[in-house]
Order: C-alpha cells, then structure tokens, then sequence
C-alpha cells in the first residue's frame, strides 16, 4: 500500500490542487458582486465640426452623437428609434450625425457624400430618412431621385455631389471616427461616453439619466398620444384638415408580403391617401417622422382593411410596417 501511495504522489497531487482550485472558484463566484463595465470617455476632441448636422436645442443640456452608415442594416433599424427618443426629449436632447460608410458597403460613401450635399439645401435630415428606407437602392441615379422626392434642386444637387467640398466633409468624419476608436456603426457617444447597452430600453434609461444629471425635464408630452382603447377605426374616424380643402382623387398605397406599394410618392397638400392591407395578416402602420396625431400610435389595420386620411402637414412624412423592414415616404409639397 506504501509503495502504491508514493508511486501514484504525482497524481494525488495533481487531484488536490485540482479539487482546491475548484472549490476557490466557487467561493470566489458566490462573493463577487457584478462590475459595471468601464465606458470610454472621449476626451481631448471635439465630436462636433462646423459641417455636422444636428437636431434639438441650440444649448442643450445633452448630446448624442451618431457615427453611422447609411448601408448598414443595424443602422437603419435603429434609426426610428433615434428619431423618437431625439423628438421625446428635444427640449434637451440634441442628435448630432457623423459619417461612418464601412469598406464593405460599396454605397455608403457616395451616399454620406449625397446626405451632405442635402444638407447644405437644408434637407439633411429629410433626405438621411429616403436613404436608410430605401437602404437596398443607393447607387448614383437612386440618390438623385431622391433629392427630387425630397423637394431639392436637383440640378445643384448633381454638382454638389461631384464637389470634392462635400467628400471632404465625410472624409473628415471618417478620420475623427478613426482617431476615436470607432469601429462599427451605429457607434453613440452620449456627453462623450460611448454608449454600451443590451436593448432600447437600455438605450433610453441611459439617455433619461444623463438628462436628469444635467437638471433637464425627462417628462414628455403625452397629450397628443392616443392608447390602444383610443383607437379608431376607418369608419368613424374623423380628421381635422385645418382649412385645407381634401382632394377629390384619392392616391393608393397598398401593402403587401413585399411592403409598401408604391413606397416613394410626391404629393401635394390636399391629397388624400388610402392605406389597403392587401395581405393576410394584420398591420401596423408606424409614422417615423411624427405629423399626424392619429397616428402616434401605430395604425393597426385587419386583412383587407383601410384607412384613408388627408395630408395636410407639408414636406416629407416616413412611415414603416412597425413589424418588418418595410419603409416608405411621402413628400408633400404645397404646390402643384
């Protein structure tokens, strides 16, 4: 047995230290509390140059900062969200957008090019919306198509985009995204901490608590909200068109398995659109850019169903299946 033992020490050693290291774990993982990770602050940079383009207050109490590409698919989901949380708290919140095109989206850049050829007519915004709803057509003559959609002079519009004055600006972004260690789009950076979260809830608390530090007001005006118990139906639905007088023609957009058909209109105020859900499933019609009160919640419409409105709030209105990726717009001029 002795000899057994001092043959077999090595092994007997081995399941010691084994069996120690393995009850240490345990004792070590019942008492670690959980560490937060540690946020990188940017320091040392201005995040904002004089051809970024932003939306909130002139003096905000926070700033959000977008590094984003207009071909990629994270970004496009998560800019309704942008959209909503900047128009929630606009009274402290600014939005400001920097261009990140990636390598492998072989759109991207001209696109960034083109936002910021839309932004110097003041339609940056308008225009960011077409290109991410139409995220799988951004090639040269799709961009130009756009900028008639958003009301642009697209003759202009086609020089600037050959100016080198408006690829410099998105060259400038894209060294400013480099030099801070971005490296995936959306990247946002909230009073110069880049953001990390699981979820938009996640996303919104963080927003809601930096406002709160700065001594901002996080409660919303929820007056022109409606609830599901509000909802209205096509019949008994009545709109206030504020003196503008309905179209007698009415425009059609119908939805399908493939979405919206057609998905990029210009109208006219006056005009009145009909929603058909021309599937077998139930919709819900979701406005990104908010004009209409009734629709601030999402429109749910039934197999077959419609509901038919008048535009009466001028330039571009978005809208998306708020299930899928199916986007379209509508710009509204005021003249024939």
């Amino acid at each position: 047995m002795k000899e057994f033992i001092i043959r077999n020490k090595p092994v007997f050693v081995i399941a010691v230290i084994t069996i120690v290291i393995f009850v240490s774990i345990i004792i070590l993982a019942q008492n670690t509390t959980t560490i937060k990770p540690n946020l990188r602050k940017i320091e040392n940079v201005d995040l904002i140059s004089s051809h970024t383009y932003k939306k909130g207050p002139i003096n905000p109490k926070v700033t959000l900062v977008e590094f984003s590409d207009f071909q990629c698919p994270a970004c496009r989901s998560f800019h309704p969200v942008l959209v909503q949380i900047s128009d929630k708290y606009k009274k402290d919140l600014q939005l400001a957008y920097r261009n990140f095109p990636l390598p492998q989206h072989e759109n991207a850049k001209l696109a960034a090019i083109a936002a910021q050829a839309a932004g110097s007519q003041g339609k940056f915004w308008e225009y960011a919306d077409l290109l991410y709803n139409n995220q799988d057509s951004l090639k040269k003559d799709d961009l130009i198509k756009y900028a008639e959609t958003a009301g642009m002079n697209v003759e202009q519009f086609k020089k600037d985009i050959e100016d080198n004055t408006f690829a410099a600006q998105v060259e400038d972004d894209m060294r400013l995204g480099n030099q801070i260690g971005v490296n995936s789009t959306p990247t946002l950076i909230l009073n110069n901490i880049v953001m990390e979260f699981g979820n938009v809830d996640e996303f919104e608390t963080q927003v809601i608590e930096a406002i709160k530090n700065a001594g901002g007001n996080i409660n919303q005006d929820s007056g022109n909200e409606t609830t599901d118990s509000e909802k209205q139906t096509t019949s008994s639905f009545k709109q206030d068109v504020k003196g503008i007088v309905p179209s007698a023609d009415v425009v059609t957009i119908e939805y399908t398995k493939d979405g919206f058909v057609p998905n990029n209109l210009k109208l006219t105020l006056g005009q009145r659109v009909k929603f058909i859900n021309n599937t077998d499933k139930e919709i819900s019609i979701q406005q990104l850019i908010k004009k209409y009160d009734f629709f601030y919640s999402p429109k749910v419409l039934g197999s077959k169903e419609e509901f038919e409105f008048t535009l009466t709030e001028p330039d571009l209105w978005t809208f998306k299946e708020a299930s899928v990726r199916h986007y379209g717009s509508i710009f509204v001029s005021k003249e024939n």
